[in-house]
């Protein structure tokens, strides 16, 4: 009992030094690999989403460049899931993230893990991204949030209503959104949000990066 009592404080006392790493390397720009993170910060469940459903490092930090443009930029990431995003994005620079999540078990994954990561610039709300004020915030992160409600496989679980009348109420209502922000309002995508930017915005810059383009737009 004793030794298995050792066994489990090391084991953490691991994990806390590896976490400890992660951030360090992360702000001093050093390279993560996926598979180092995601087994560290989150659980086995966690780490197989996060090959089809959560951000991949390398996009993460050049979408954060391209959306922050100062300390006090506010980024809304639509579809937080379980923070990989905003966790990443934060911790490898300035801007104040805000990760907003439909669904509650991923909600609070993500607030475990904040506290974890000392990610003081990060906040989670759960909820409808169609019931808060755009208009708080600077710039906006889309990973396709809302293909689940077409797609035939790979979903995360079943926890929400998947619809194809989801599909198109939630695209639609970004691109309404997206219509009333402030000129030069930033907004990245990554494999596209699967609705149309309006007119007044422009692409700035497209990247390619792993499976899909990064793509920085900006309102005119």
């Amino acid at each position: 009992m004793r030794n298995s009592l050792k066994v489990k404080i090391e084991l953490e006392r691991a994990k806390q030094d590896k976490i400890r790493e992660i951030i360090s390397n992360l702000g001093n720009q050093i390279e993560v690999p996926d598979s180092v993170f995601d087994a560290t910060v989150y659980t086995q469940e966690m780490q197989e989403l996060s090959k089809t459903h959560w951000t991949p490092i390398r996009v993460a930090t050049e979408a954060a460049r391209m959306l922050v443009t100062n300390q006090r930029t506010r980024i809304l990431d639509v579809g937080s899931g379980c923070g990989k995003f905003c966790f990443v994005a934060s911790l490898s620079g300035p801007g104040n993230f805000v990760g907003i999540e439909i669904r509650q078990n991923l909600y609070e994954i993500a607030n475990r893990k904040k506290e974890k990561l000392q990610a003081d610039n990060v906040e989670f709300l759960l909820g409808d991204m169609s019931e808060i004020n755009w208009s708080n915030f600077d710039s906006f992160y889309l990973y396709n949030p809302f293909y689940e409600n077409v797609a035939s496989y790979n979903l995360i679980d079943n926890a929400i209503p998947l619809t194809r009348e989801h599909f198109s109420r939630y695209t639609a209502t970004v691109t309404a959104q997206l219509r009333r922000c402030k000129v030069n309002t930033r907004v990245v995508t990554y494999h596209g949000f699967g609705g149309d930017m309006p007119n007044d915005y422009y692409c700035e810059e497209t990247k390619k990066i792993g499976s899909g383009e990064l793509n920085l737009w900006i309102k005119k």
